[in-house]
């Protein structure tokens, strides 16, 4: 709820019950009369309800803040999606609601919300005051507006040692940062914002102006391939509509030529599949590819093509690059995210995409903890037979995560299909599935794939890999990983394979290689990636970093207008049990 409103949301419509502020991007005001009386304990159907029903069309907003290049049939099926749920509250409705359909139409972010110019006039003039230019400052100048620094830790040296209250001002443009920002009890009473009318961005990546390569460069431009008896897309019941992101359904078309035809009418369309009179109710269907995707497979009656461009990849070496963790996590061209090596091929922002399947090797250390806590009290008094005492468990199959203990490491957790956390220790699959296969070292790759269920996505980082020949069979070794969810299993569904050198094989995708500090880049455009700072590699974790102790606390920290972006991949840092 905090994190929704703080991204400047708009208010979602009052439902029975629940008072909501009509200013945009308010806080959610809930009315004192509907909460629990003290002193009771009992629930309260009226209140549940209502913040029910609020929460979900809160759900819906939430989505568009988080990726508003989103076309409206995506917020549509969000909206769906938590209309259809069996404990939705009695008499709720979820739908888009207009405002958010119509900033989804547009399908351009909103400005970030800025302080009023009056607001900002009293606080620059209440204070020091250093303003920060990225492309046109120098952090040899005094700070001034008209003499400004060109980094943030500049600025913040400065304010430092000037006394008082101080506010560093972001120009508009885009500050890059090769380290983390640390904040301490010295920088309390810190605003950082951006100036009026302009947009100020601050990202965690650093512009990449090493020379570029040919590694693997073949002229021309794209063109279509065609396919009998395969089939790349995987769309649900025939009909129209989307039956999946990036898998826009082009209706019945008499023959594969039509299909084509409608794929290249359609914006984006980079694939097609056509059903032929011998699938049944698929006959005549044509679906198309929107996401980038391609992972054709041996189907009778299909007919696909895919619009194939020649190799054109470039490599440049990141050697003295300031790499997080020896890697490069993370690369983004004018600002897009480019995608790192992976199959099948797919834009990961626009979902899983992938329903290719592998076999697994079960965990076969023991599942109980070393230590187990049941509290009997307190007990929490309610009508539900769970969850009423505490318990948790230390180490046993805990021991991946940082701290080993929680509520998911006892054996004793509730709820339909809850077992004590563990985790398959090995996965294998066939070339049929991974037709790049065998790889020279996938070492350092990634398993994507989901827990069975899709409770929850897991990443594992490949140990070693080995191929036997006469089955075709790649085994890999899970080195790390498979923590990112709560409930254990010992097996993953549908999976991807990312960054392993092999899968660099579709225009936008990149891999780094850790031991020779070498990128290389099958760039979308003709001719070689530019060298002039437009890609640009993540380095940071964390763009702030704001701590303080009990003795020293940090007070009336703020940032105002500012977009944060471009920070390095985490999934795969140790952290503690989802709760």
């Amino acid at each position: 709820m905090l994190a929704a409103a703080a991204a400047g949301l708009r208010a979602a419509p009052a439902a029975a019950g629940l008072s909501v502020s009509p200013t945009p991007g308010a806080w959610r005001e809930v009315s004192r009369s509907n909460l629990v009386p003290a002193g009771s304990r009992g629930p309260n159907p009226a209140f549940e309800t209502a913040f029910d029903c609020a929460a979900r069309t809160l759900a819906v907003e939430f989505a568009l803040a988080l990726q508003p290049e989103r076309p409206p049939s995506f917020f549509q099926g969000i909206a769906a999606a938590l209309d259809g749920t069996p404990e939705k509250a009695p008499g709720c409705s979820v739908s888009v609601p207009p405002a958010v359909a119509a900033a989804a139409a547009r399908n351009t972010p909103s400005r970030f919300r800025q302080q009023p110019p009056a607001a900002f006039a009293a606080r620059v003039a209440a204070g020091n005051t250093f303003y920060v230019n990225a492309t046109g400052g120098n952090d040899g100048n005094a700070g001034t507006r008209e003499a400004p620094f060109a980094t943030i830790p500049a600025a913040l040296a400065a304010a430092r040692a000037a006394p008082g209250w101080d506010t560093i001002v972001l120009r508009e443009g885009t500050h890059y940062l090769s380290s983390t920002v640390a904040l301490t009890a010295a920088d309390s009473g810190l605003q950082v914002t951006s100036a009026p009318g302009e947009e100020a961005w601050v990202s965690g990546a650093v512009p990449v102006t090493a020379a570029w390569a040919p590694y693997n460069v073949t002229p021309g431009g794209p063109a279509w391939v065609e396919y009998d008896n395969v089939n790349a897309v995987y769309a649900g019941p025939p009909g129209p509509g989307q039956p999946g992101p990036g898998e826009p359904c082009l209706g019945q078309q008499p023959d594969k030529g039509a299909c084509k035809a409608a794929c290249i009418a359609t914006p984006g369309c980079t694939a097609y599949t056509w059903h032929d009179s011998s699938t049944g109710a698929y006959a005549n269907w044509c679906w198309g590819v929107t996401n980038g995707g391609w992972a054709p497979v041996a189907e009778a009656g299909h007919f696909s093509g895919h619009l194939e461009s020649p190799p054109n990849v470039y490599v440049a070496s990141l050697a003295g690059f300031p790499l997080v963790d020896g890697a490069i996590k993370g690369l983004r061209w004018a600002g897009a995210r480019l995608q790192r090596a992976r199959y099948p091929n797919a834009n990961s922002e626009q979902g899983f995409q992938s329903s290719l399947q592998a076999n697994w090797t079960p965990q076969q250390t023991p599942r109980v903890p070393d230590v187990e806590v049941n509290l009997p009290t307190p007990v929490r008094n309610t009508t539900i037979s769970m969850f009423k005492t505490f318990t948790a468990g230390i180490g046993g199959t805990c021991e991946r995560f940082s701290p080993p203990a929680g509520y998911w490491c006892s054996t004793k957790v509730q709820g339909g299909g809850s077992v004590i956390w563990y985790a398959p220790i090995a996965m294998d699959t066939t070339n049929a599935t991974l037709p790049h296969t065998p790889y020279a070292n996938a070492r350092g790759g990634l398993i994507m794939t989901w827990r069975p269920g899709h409770w929850a996505s897991w990443m594992a980082e490949i140990g070693d890999n080995t191929f036997d020949a006469t089955t075709g069979t790649s085994n890999f070794s899970i080195a790390r990983g498979l923590f990112q969810g709560s409930r254990g299993e010992d097996k993953g569904d549908e999976i991807y394979i990312e960054n392993v050198f092999e899968e660099l094989d579709a225009p936008g995708e990149w891999f780094f290689n850790e031991t020779t500090q070498l990128l290389y880049l099958w760039h979308n455009a003709s001719g070689a990636p530019p060298s002039d700072g437009s890609i640009s590699a993540a380095t940071v974790k964390h763009l702030f970093n704001v701590t303080g102790t009990q003795a020293a606390p940090v007070t009336d920290v703020s940032f105002i207008g500012v977009g944060f972006r471009d920070t390095s991949y985490t999934f795969m840092d140790p952290h503690g049990i989802p709760r």
